[in-house]
């Protein structure tokens, strides 16, 4: 069995609403899904357990030890890593909260490898200003027998795990990661998980309409319709709700939008 999932907090509940609608709407056969959640009130608990084929897993920040305490963002970011502790499903397939499904992803599922997509104008680690840093990082790479690949950088809102790489040792690898690096990593998980793929030898892909970053539409050579998207995701610390963005993109993206946010679909 597979199994579609994502994380939220209180705050990133309002998201969970239209891309839960979306799913609904454009994905009619989409499988079981899970919602691992951090301090939901009673209310929205009570309306996300009105779903058909959804469960509710809650996290527990100190029992899991999500992410370093020393770390100043918060330990939910880390969530993510649990993934690669579950037996249950055969494959994982993680959407971002802030997010559209646009079109059924049973292609997705046919994958038998690690899935991600390529980000761009990004970096894996904050380049440290003082040369005693920079040396110390990379012999801190070397010493871990990474090298870094700045080519093949992938976004972390869509992440297609199958079982085999859901272990132990894997999420141990990324606490070590997560620990060693935090003062380096830029993208927080989305580092320590590209620097899992260095080791690993995986690549992320080119299909950009299965995570398809809201930032292409600025971009010619990215840019696609709606149409040709599968995975619409709105990355950024400016949501689609924000008068910032709604200044920049067109009438389509945000009426797209507001469409899965407004809709009742369960």
């Amino acid at each position: 069995m597979d199994t579609i999932v994502t994380v939220i907090d209180d705050k990133f509940f309002k998201y969970i609403i239209p891309w839960l609608n979306s799913i609904i709407k454009n994905y009619p056969t989409y499988p079981h899904i899970l919602v691992y959640h951090h301090n939901l009130n009673k209310e929205q608990i009570q309306y996300l357990s009105g779903f058909e084929r959804l469960s509710l897993i809650e996290i527990d920040l100190q029992k899991d030890k999500i992410g370093p305490t020393t770390f100043r963002m918060s330990k939910q970011t880390y969530a993510k890593y649990l993934y690669f502790l579950d037996t249950e499903y055969d494959k994982i397939l993680h959407i971002d909260p802030d997010a559209l499904i646009l079109k059924p992803l049973d292609g997705l599922f046919g994958q038998n490898n690690f899935f991600s997509v390529n980000c761009i104008n990004t970096n894996t680690f904050r380049i440290p200003r003082s040369i005693y840093r920079r040396i110390r990082l990379k012999t801190m790479l070397f010493r871990d027998g990474l090298k870094q690949n700045s080519k093949f950088i992938m976004n972390a809102g869509v992440l297609m795990i199958p079982r085999r790489y859901r272990t132990k040792d894997n999420y141990d690898y990324l606490a070590y990661l997560t620990r060693r690096y935090f003062r380096y990593l830029k993208h927080r998980d989305q580092s320590a998980i590209n620097m899992w793929m260095w080791k690993n030898h995986i690549k992320p892909s080119d299909k950009i309409e299965f995570n398809y970053q809201s930032r292409f539409f600025h971009l010619p050579e990215r840019n696609k319709p709606p149409s040709d998207i599968y995975i619409l995701h709105f990355v950024g610390q400016h949501k689609p709700d924000s008068e910032w963005f709604r200044n920049r993109y067109d009438k389509e993206i945000i009426d797209l939008y507001d469409y899965y946010a407004s809709m009742r679909a369960r």
